[in-house]
């Protein structure tokens, strides 16, 4: 029986990696060349599907209001805003920004430069980033927090903050196929 749950495990991973993929070439192509109508329609299944795999109890009306799929992860994030720098754990990622748990939140609308530490491998990514809103983490060990908007992205800092969701999703598909 435990042998059965591996197999199934695996298939359903290599099912919603297949279908992540997807979503970001869609995600892409959208950023660039925009979809078609059937495009359209088929991002917002996966984005819809997805976002129920990674996070069961969000209601489809608010994760329909996030311009991406958030991924759960867990990476160190230094962030500062007139002139004083934090540390904190930043719990969940979209393309288009973060989710950092803390207990120092700044002002809604503050501007703040960010720093994300991505450990294997080592790679650092510098940006800007806007506080958009006050929030208590989902999850038994609920945190108090900011979602931080990405701001005035380059194409090179774009790139870094892609790889980085993409690893994300990898590390998330993996672990959920053991």
């Amino acid at each position: 029986m435990s042998l059965l749950k591996t197999s199934r495990g695996r298939e359903e991973a290599q099912d919603i990696a297949g279908k992540f993929r997807e979503y970001m070439h869609l995600e892409r192509k959208q950023g660039s060349d925009g979809l078609s109508v059937s495009e359209l329609q088929r991002w917002t299944e996966l984005k819809d599907l997805l976002n129920h795999h990674f996070h069961p109890g969000l209601t489809k009306e608010k994760a329909r209001q996030r311009n991406s799929v958030r991924l759960p992860t867990r990476l160190n994030v230094s962030f500062g805003s007139a002139g004083e720098m934090s540390s904190s754990l930043l719990t969940n990622v979209s393309r288009g920004g973060i989710f950092v748990s803390t207990e120092s939140l700044l002002p809604i609308g503050s501007r703040l430069q960010l720093r994300l530490r991505v450990e294997d491998p080592l790679y650092e990514v510098d940006t800007q980033g806007e506080v958009v809103s006050h929030d208590v983490a989902a999850g038994a060990a609920a945190q108090p927090g900011m979602g931080i908007r990405f701001v005035n992205l380059s194409e090179d800092q774009q790139k870094a903050v892609d790889e980085l969701y993409h690893r994300a999703a990898q590390r998330l598909i993996h672990d959920r196929s053991r």
